[in-house]
């Protein structure tokens, strides 16, 4: 569709741009030092994306993700009690496979240096992002604020 002479994707870009975060920030005076790092975040995959969706997939990775020293099989099934043990092991097979935790002597582990926190905010995001076609930035550090 033509507006004005300008095809569509043209205007849409032209609006984002206007109501991007870093200029909605900036006309209000603020100055960005930082945003978006996703080596902290899980992962970040359509089938990740997908499976976070899931409830009792989400209590999985954080019950893991919050623990020090792993989590066997029997430990999750008595803290999140919803689950049953086919789903579970399903469950902890897909986030085996897609290299989100690792299973050492029968126990589940989270990945060093990755954090069920930073990954959660990126779910959000994503989901603002891709559901309802809004302007996301995440972990955007503002300078001089107080």
């Amino acid at each position: 569709m033509i507006i004005s002479g300008m095809d569509t994707s043209e205007v849409a870009a032209l609006l984002n741009d206007y109501y991007s975060i870093e200029n909605t920030l900036k006309r209000r005076g603020f100055d960005i030092k930082g945003e978006e790092d996703t080596t902290q975040v899980i992962q970040t995959t359509d089938s990740f994306y997908e499976n976070l969706k899931s409830s009792a997939f989400r209590q999985i990775l954080k019950a893991i993700y919050n623990s020090n020293s792993g989590m066997t099989k029997s430990y999750i099934l008595e803290q999140i009690s919803n689950l049953t043990e086919s789903s579970l092991s399903s469950k902890l097979t897909a986030l085996t496979k897609e290299n989100c935790i690792s299973k050492i002597e029968g126990s589940y582990h989270r990945i060093e240096g990755q954090y069920y926190s930073k990954t959660f905010e990126w779910f959000v995001s994503e989901i603002i992002r891709r559901e309802m076609c809004g302007i996301v930035r995440r972990n955007v550090k503002i300078l001089n604020t107080h």
